[in-house]
């Protein structure tokens, strides 16, 4: 082996040990792509019974047909439903972005649509309220929607009472139009004798039970987008983008001030400040107080230029606005500081804080919307200040939340700057070890 090889591969060598050693290369290189697509992976599909789409279901017409609705979407593997008590706690729901999907089936759904599969001018008519950033979900719920409806009303329409009262009720509506030409009326009572026929046959064995048929569409459904105001649906998904850059941008802000404690303790400068006659809490928190001045400042620009140029609007309180955002500032100067006080050399620091600011953004929905993560998975991100910071943003406009909804989000985030603060204190040290 030539001299020339044995120093390559030494230096291939010394090379792999260099980065073996490096705790920050290692994680960036492996835990966060595998961390991040595992995320991603779960969100495909790969969630299983924890992937289930939420619905609100208010049944007003409590009937055969409408109960048989109900009871297929309950049974469908890809929903989680539960009732609804009254149609403005529906509306509530889907404003809040509780549900992404609220149904409700109106008295008396069920006699005019068994009348409607015979008579177009009989449609019934189902209420489907949606959440404007939960497209992809409505989509899915409709069809499902439209698939346990027709079934029930197939069923009923030719082997049930409903198809039974509707047929008579369609022959007795061709006597009383006189305007119809002879050879359409009787082709038509033709027709009528036939289903009453199926219906006698179908009664007698139960073979609806076990067969799907269906024939015409025998309601409509009344789609009606659920938001604060009169907005446009670009408005809508502004609001959340902006919420969504405003709470990534403080954090990275967040980690700049981390890593700059970090580099003034580095330099030796945290020893002359000791020298005089401050406290770590002093030294603290007044960097925390700045950087919060610096992230409320940044809240503010965004949404001016959001509403200057997107439409975005504050169109729940500004208090409980104002509140979010201090809050939402404050948890985030006092991470910097945890980064500080954790990080042992700036270099360290900023790879594991990179990752953990990524991580700490997706999961909070300011990426992707909530929904589609699974139900453990939403449940567990109320863990971090960043779930707490988009839902508030987003409740204080698009959503027009109320003070009384916005306090306990602002109130969370102030807990976790507390405790942030606390261990930053805790573990803070003047000089490096």
């Amino acid at each position: 082996m030539s001299s020339c090889t044995r120093s390559f591969l030494a230096l291939v060598r010394k090379d792999l040990r260099v980065f073996r050693s490096d705790r920050r290369a290692l994680i960036l290189s492996f835990v966060a792509p595998l961390a991040l697509a595992s995320i991603f992976a779960s969100l495909g599909g790969g969630g299983g019974e924890g992937s289930k789409v939420s619905i609100l279901v208010l049944d007003q017409d409590c009937g055969p047909i409408a109960k048989e609705i109900v009871a297929g979407m309950r049974e469908d593997e890809g929903v989680s439903l539960r009732e609804a008590l009254d149609e403005a706690a529906a509306r509530e729901s889907v404003r809040q972005g509780q549900v992404g999907v609220a149904v409700v089936i109106p008295k008396g759904f069920g006699d005019r649509a068994a009348k409607g599969m015979f008579n177009p001018s009989q449609k019934a008519e189902l209420t489907f309220l949606t959440d404007p950033t939960r497209a992809a979900e409505a989509a899915m719920v409709h069809g499902l929607l439209m698939k346990h409806a027709m079934k029930a009303i197939s069923r009923d329409a030719f082997g049930g009472p409903g198809g039974q009262a509707a047929i008579d009720d369609a022959m007795a509506n061709l006597d009383s139009n006189p305007g119809m030409p002879d050879a359409l009326r009787e082709a038509l009572r033709s027709m009528f004798d036939e289903v009453k026929k199926v219906q006698r046959e179908t009664g007698a064995v139960g073979a609806m039970a076990t067969t799907d048929f269906s024939f015409g569409t025998p309601f409509e459904v009344k789609s009606e987008v659920v938001k604060a105001g009169q907005q446009l649906d670009r408005s809508v998904m502004a609001a959340h983008s902006f919420a969504g850059m405003a709470v990534q941008f403080i954090l990275f802000a967040a980690i700049e001030s981390g890593i700059g404690l970090l580099t003034e303790r580095q330099k030796g400068l945290w020893r002359r400040v000791r020298a005089a006659p401050l406290s770590r809490w002093v030294l603290l928190g007044s960097k925390a107080a700045s950087q919060a001045i610096i992230a409320v400042a940044i809240i503010g620009v965004l949404y001016l230029f959001g509403a200057t140029f997107f439409g975005v609007k504050l169109l729940g309180s500004w208090l409980g606005f104002g509140l979010v955002a201090i809050g939402y500032s404050l948890a985030a100067a006092t991470f910097g500081l945890l980064i500080a006080a954790i990080g042992k050399t700036p270099q360290a620091a900023r790879g594991v804080s990179v990752l953990a600011v990524l991580l700490m953004v997706l999961l909070g929905g300011a990426w992707l919307p909530m929904f589609l993560f699974p139900e453990w998975l939403q449940t567990a991100t109320l863990a971090i200040p960043t779930r707490w910071a988009v839902d508030g943003l987003e409740g204080a406009t698009w959503r027009g939340s109320n003070l009384l909804a916005l306090a306990p989000k602002a109130a969370a985030l102030v807990g976790f700057a507390a405790l942030f603060g606390t261990l930053a204190a805790l573990r803070f040290r003047w000089e490096e070890e």
